[in-house]
Formats: structure tokens, C-alpha cells, sequence
């Protein structure tokens, strides 16, 4: 499949990604992204490659080139997606669980290239200095010692080089959605009014009833409780 991400569609709705590198987590947000099978339009896919995205990225992460998502990028994201999911090994195909970490490790690769490629269009950027500075934050936060943090590079999958790209796609996203919330300003008493009657069944919460049965196998103490409770509606 071709996937094709189109341009500045982040919105005031942005989700604020949290990496826990500890954890090994993967960046997650809120992607448009539209799967163009091959004979429904767009190109397909080289042999050498999983996916082809609409980028003009200036400069590309590794394992992307002309927009070309590479066999080995994949291979090295599905790796890191099966650690996370706690698999001491990849599965292969015939697993129940292959098709859910070949999705999330596409949607890592995609993710990468959607926030570097919104960042890159509105002139933002994380400076190395930036990106050091929490990662060590991050780092010390995460781990008592050094042996922690190499165990976690072992266990994940994942090289400095990983580390570091996740920092600078957090500290990114966390500039995008602060130049997002600036940008929209904020909404008027009218415009909150007129979202709410638009809107009004998504906060509609329906009837709910607590009920709570009483056994007892002596029926004067069933008796006696029923009158309290006829008694007392509290």
C-alpha cells in the first residue's frame, strides 16, 4: 500500500504525546493518513520498501529516502514494537499478535516523517543542546544508574540514536501544539455555546441505577431490612 499524508493537518485538537523511554513507548498522535491500495491510485511501493509517503522533508530520518519507507527501517521499528509488547522475539505472520505490531511499528515510521514534515513547515526546531538536555532529564528521572539505561537499550531494541529521535519528536510536538493553542486563541462564550448545541448528544450521560442485593438466609433479618429500606431511601 502507498500511504500518503497530506499536508498541515495537524488542528487545535493536537494530542500531546508522552515518551516514557523507560517504558520503551512509542510516540503516539493523531494521524490522518490515507491507505491507497495499489489499482485505487497512487504508485505502489518499491520491492524495497513498505511504504511511500508524500514528503518533501529537507532532511529525512534514517531508513527514509525520497519518501520511501525501506524494508530494513521497518524491520528494525517491528523489532522495537514486539519488545514493547513484551514478545522476546518478533512474531511471524501466523501469530494472532502480527498484525497488530506491524500496524503500530508503520505507524511509528509514519509518525516520525508526519511530525518532522509539519514541524520543518512551520520553521520549527529542536536544537541539539534542546534534545540533550532532556534526555538527560528524562534519563535521570528513569534510571538509578548507567547499567539501568544500557539494560533498557538491550531489552528495547533501541540505539541512542533511537533515544535521541524520540526526544527531538517530543520536544517537536510539544512546540507545534504550543504554536497550535496560540494560534487559535481562545474560543468565546458564543462559539463554546454554539460547539455544545452542535454537539449536545456527545454529552448526554444516560439514567444509571445502583442496585444493591442483601442475602440472608434468615428471613426475619430479610424482613427487618426490607423495612429499613422502605423506611429510609438514603
Amino acid at each position: 500500500a502507498t500511504y500518503i499524508l497530506p499536508p498541515s493537518t495537524v488542528t487545535a485538537f493536537l494530542t500531546k504525546p508522552r515518551i516514557a523511554i523507560a517504558l520503551g513507548a512509542a510516540l503516539v498522535l493523531a494521524v490522518v493518513i490515507f491507505a491507497v491500495t495499489t489499482g485505487l491510485g497512487g504508485a505502489s511501493a518499491p520491492d524495497d520498501a513498505v511504504a511511500v509517503v508524500d514528503t518533501d522533508l529537507t532532511v529525512e530520518p534514517a531508513g527514509i529516502e525520497d519518501g520511501e519507507i525501506s524494508q530494513e527501517a521497518f524491520d528494525k521499528a517491528f523489532e522495537q514494537a514486539s519488545a514493547r509488547q513484551g514478545q522476546p522475539r518478533p512474531p511471524t505472520p501466523d501469530n494472532a499478535q502480527y498484525g497488530a505490531i506491524r500496524d503500530q511499528a508503520l505507524g511509528d515510521l509514519l509518525d516520525i516523517v508526519w511530525i518532522m514534515g509539519e514541524a520543518e513547515e512551520r520553521g520549527i526546531e529542536a536544537s541539539d543542546r534542546e534534545v540533550e538536555d532532556e534526555f538527560q532529564q528524562t534519563k535521570n528521572q528513569s534510571f538509578r544508574t548507567e547499567k539501568e539505561y544500557q539494560q533498557f537499550l538491550r531489552e528495547s531494541g533501541f540505539t541512542q540514536e533511537d533515544v535521541n529521535l524520540r526526544i527531538q519528536l517530543q520536544l517537536l510536538s510539544e512546540k507545534i501544539q504550543a504554536q497550535v493553542q496560540e494560534d487559535a486563541g481562545e474560543a468565546t462564550r458564543e462559539e463554546a455555546e454554539e460547539y455544545y448545541e452542535a454537539n449536545e448528544a456527545t454529552f448526554e450521560q444516560p439514567e444509571q441505577r445502583d442496585v444493591r442485593v442483601i442475602v440472608n438466609q434468615d428471613a426475619a433479618k430479610v424482613s427487618q431490612a426490607q423495612s429499613r429500606l422502605e423506611a429510609d431511601d438514603s
